[in-house]
């Protein structure tokens, strides 16, 4: 499985799933949005951290084209810090 982090306008982000959810909160990020089986983009310290907890797992970069094809509202976002 090859992960690479993606360059965002806010720096660089990993893409993971979130496999399960402990809390509404995670080091000032909101997860209070998010769902069991959501994509999300997020920094490298919270998604190693979420990853190393068991809360999350690596997701693959998709090919260019296929994120694209989804509606705005579907496509990976990054929860916004509170």
């Amino acid at each position: 499985m090859r992960v690479s982090p993606v360059a965002q306008d806010h720096g660089l982000v990993y893409r993971i799933r979130l496999t399960r959810k402990l809390a509404l909160s995670l080091n000032g990020f909101d997860l209070s949005r998010v769902r069991i089986g959501d994509v999300l983009l997020l920094p490298d310290s919270v998604a190693s951290m979420l990853i190393a907890e068991g809360w999350a797992e690596a997701v693959p970069e998709p090919p260019a084209s296929a994120n694209q094809s989804l509606p705005q509202d579907q496509r990976s976002t990054v929860p916004r810090r509170r």
